[in-house]
C-alpha cells in the first residue's frame, strides 16, 4: 500500500505479467478507504449523535459520489427549563400523537393515539425490571397531528403593490399639483414617495423638495375560480405557519364548505398540522408522594 515502486519492483512485475507500463494509482487506496459502506456510515450517524446528545435531534449522512453530505437538525433547548427542578411532558394542545423521543423518562402513551392538552406523554418515572418505579425526571420531544378550522376569503380581482428594495433621492422642483424632478433622466415606473421640503413660497404656490423615492411593483391579477382556491388554501397554510411557530409541516387539507359571490371565494378549512407539541410540566415534591401512594 505504499505509493511508489523500486525498479527492481517494476522490473519484476513487468516480466511477471508481461506489462510495458504501468499506470500511477497514487492515493486510489485512500480513495476506496473514503467510501463508507451502509453499516459504516450508521455507525458514524450513532457515534456523532452519541457524542452531541445534547446539541443534536437529528442527523442524517447522504452519499453523492465519493463526497457525503451531513444534514442535522439542532436540538432546541428550552429556556424556560430550569436544570434544578424534575419534569414530566404532557400535551401542549389536543393532537393524535405521530412521533415519541425520550431521552429521560417513560413513555405512558403510544404513537396513533389520541391525547388531550396536559395529558402526561413522558412520566418522570422509569419501570426497572423489578417493577419498581424510579424517579429520574423527563426529557424528550413529542410530534402530534394538530387540527385546525380556518375560513378566509380570496377575492377574484387582486391587487397588491410590492417593494423591489430599490430608492434613491432626487431633487424637484414643484409648482401647484406638478411635480419636476430635477436630473432624474431614469425615472421608475410606479413608486412609493418620502418628500422633505428645502425651500418654501408663502405667496406663490411654489417649493422645492428632496424627495426619497421607493420603486414598487404593482400586481392587478383576474383568478378563475380554481386559481382563487388554490391560492386561498396557500395563504391560509401560510398563515397557519406564521401564527404558530411550533408547526413542522402540514400533512393534508380538507375543504369543508366553499362559496362564492361576485368578488371572492370564501372556504372553510380543516387543516391537519404536524407539530411540536412537547410541553414540560414541573413535577413537584406533592405529585411525587401522590404517585408513589397511586402505585
Amino acid at each position: 500500500e505504499e505509493n511508489y515502486v523500486t525498479y527492481k519492483q517494476y522490473y519484476y512485475l513487468k516480466q511477471k505479467y508481461r506489462v510495458n507500463n504501468l499506470a500511477e494509482t497514487e492515493n486510489i487506496v485512500e480513495k476506496l478507504r473514503a467510501v463508507k459502506d451502509k453499516d459504516e456510515i450508521e455507525n458514524i450517524k450513532k457515534e456523532i449523535l452519541e457524542d452531541n446528545r445534547d446539541s443534536l435531534e437529528w442527523l442524517e449522512i447522504i452519499r453523492s459520489g465519493t463526497k457525503y453530505i451531513v444534514r442535522v437538525e439542532e436540538r432546541i433547548i428550552n429556556s424556560d427549563i430550569n436544570s434544578d427542578n424534575n419534569y414530566s411532558i404532557v400535551a401542549k394542545k389536543n393532537a393524535v400523537i405521530k412521533s415519541i423521543i425520550a431521552y429521560n423518562g417513560e413513555k405512558v402513551k403510544e404513537v396513533n393515539s389520541y391525547v388531550k392538552k396536559g395529558e402526561e406523554i413522558i412520566s418522570s418515572y422509569v419501570t426497572m425490571p423489578n417493577n419498581e418505579k424510579v424517579f429520574s425526571g423527563a426529557n424528550g420531544k413529542v410530534i402530534g397531528e394538530v387540527w385546525y378550522d380556518v375560513s378566509i376569503d380570496y377575492p377574484y380581482f387582486y391587487n397588491e403593490v410590492l417593494y423591489t428594495g430599490k430608492k434613491r433621492r432626487v431633487i424637484s422642483f414643484n409648482i401647484l399639483s406638478k411635480s419636476y424632478s430635477l436630473f432624474n433622466f431614469k425615472k421608475y415606473k410606479s413608486f412609493d414617495i418620502n418628500r422633505k421640503y428645502i425651500f418654501k413660497n408663502g405667496i406663490i404656490p411654489i417649493n422645492l423638495s428632496i424627495d426619497y423615492e421607493y420603486e414598487t411593483r404593482v400586481i392587478n391579477d383576474i383568478y378563475t375560480y380554481d386559481t382563487a382556491k388554490e391560492k386561498a388554501i396557500m395563504v391560509a397554510k401560510n398563515k397557519l405557519m406564521d401564527k404558530y411557530k411550533d408547526i413542522i409541516d402540514i400533512d393534508k387539507v380538507i375543504i369543508i364548505n366553499e362559496s362564492e359571490d361576485s368578488s371572492k371565494i370564501s372556504l372553510n378549512l380543516f387543516v391537519a398540522c404536524n407539530e411540536d407539541i412537547t410541553e414540560y410540566k414541573e413535577v413537584i415534591e406533592e405529585d411525587k408522594n401522590e404517585s408513589v401512594k397511586s402505585e
